[in-house]
């Protein structure tokens, strides 16, 4: 099994100083989690493969990508405002 971690912020932050998003919903396969308050995520226990990722919020556009999962790995997400 393994765990995903990440972020995610906002896509017009500037780079030395990123906009956290609280409360996203980032959905990996089956499994959902919130963004804290620092725009963390974290998923355990997850099937090595290949999964669809969305990340949404109110008032910004809804991410989608595609990620492929061999290990405990790190995926950040910048969402866009609406």
């Amino acid at each position: 099994m393994v765990t995903v971690i990440g972020k995610v912020i906002d896509s017009q932050s500037p780079p030395d100083k990123p906009i956290p998003i609280e409360n996203a919903t980032v959905v990996l396969g089956k499994e959902f989690a919130l963004t804290g308050q620092n725009g963390d995520y974290i998923m355990t226990d997850l099937k090595p493969g290949t999964y669809t990722i969305i990340a949404i919020q109110r008032f910004y556009n809804k991410y989608e990508d595609t990620v492929t999962i061999m290990g405990d790995s790190e995926v950040n997400i910048k969402l866009q405002r609406e």
